[in-house]
């Protein structure tokens, strides 16, 4: 989007808000895929009726018009806001007007941005620092992780920000191909669940520039045996209940841990969230280790796991 941009025209004063709009932020909200009509629609402005927040007896101005208003099925989603280039967007005014604005009545959503033109700040009303500031010029390079911010589905349920990137995601962007056998040794297992009557998934974690990722093993009956072979016979007859009746889960609680030999499989959409799983082709080994601690959850799931799943 910005490679025949020239990004020394953001040090003339002479290049204002309506250049950030018209050069650096119209691109990237046609490029997902927001237009002025349709499913997903963008507004230029959208003046309050009333515009003020009530901070407990008190009226709280809202004094801007953020430039864009993003919605879904006119369900308002997010609002970004431009600002020139020598204005400051994370700590600083603007934010809180943004803010205040996002969390009006008459506009509810929960995420709200700014841009000045060498920079792009996310924010979520709930917490005071931002979820991502991004340089305009690593925009290209960095697709997929400011993609998030517009996608309607994380827009509207942005908890799932609090999720761990995908692995197998990360592995599909770093070239891997599906031919390949990638061999995983001493991998804990966390959730496990079916996917139809024949195979199952189970997540656990990996480590990318000492970032943890989720990753998503699919296997089949044969691999799901070996997997549970260590576990003493009441537990196993507690799993293999456990998966044919609601919901349909159990938290193995990085307790059992597996080698295995797998490859990439092509993304997929769950509930929430895009992801690449690896299927399972060889699990070579399991164990089972009652003491473990899991040190960090990665599956998906709050912290302190609901009675109603199965936990060994």
């Amino acid at each position: 989007m910005f490679s025949d941009f020239d990004f020394a025209a953001l040090d003339d004063p002479r290049f204002n808000e309506d250049a950030v709009r018209e050069e650096i932020i119209a691109p990237v909200i046609k490029r997902a895929g927001f237009r002025p009509t349709g499913g997903l629609r963008v507004q230029r402005g959208m003046p309050l009726t009333h515009p003020y927040v009530m901070i407990g007896s008190k009226r709280h101005p809202v004094s801007i018009i953020p430039d864009y208003a993003l919605f879904h099925d006119d369900k308002p989603l997010m609002i970004l806001d431009a600002k020139a280039p020598a204005e400051k967007i994370v700590h600083s005014k603007h934010v809180e007007q943004a803010y205040s604005y996002a969390i009006h009545p008459e506009v509810r959503c929960q995420i709200y941005g700014l841009c000045n033109g060498r920079q792009w700040s996310f924010f979520h009303v709930g917490r005071g620092e931002p979820l991502l500031v991004i340089e305009t010029e690593a925009i290209d390079a960095r697709w997929a992780d400011v993609e998030t911010f517009f996608d309607p589905k994380i827009l509207s349920t942005p908890e799932i920000l609090d999720f761990d990137p995908d692995f197998g995601l990360h592995a599909w962007r770093t070239g891997v191909d599906q031919e390949t056998l990638i061999l995983f040794e001493d991998y804990h297992l966390q959730l496990l669940m079916p996917i139809d009557g024949t195979t199952w998934t189970v997540s656990s974690t990996a480590s990318v520039n000492e970032r943890e990722h989720l990753i998503s093993f699919d296997l089949d009956e044969k691999a799901l045996s070996i997997l549970l072979q260590p576990l003493p016979g009441s537990d196993q007859r507690k799993v293999r209940d456990a998966l044919q009746r609601s919901p349909f889960q159990v938290d193995l609680a990085a307790k059992v841990a597996i080698d295995c030999r797998a490859r990439l499989e092509h993304p997929v959409v769950g509930a929430h969230e895009r992801f690449a799983p690896f299927r399972i082709i060889e699990l070579i080994s399991s164990r089972y280790d009652p003491t473990s601690v899991r040190t960090q959850r990665a599956d998906g799931l709050p912290s302190g796991t609901p009675e109603w799943i199965v936990r060994l």
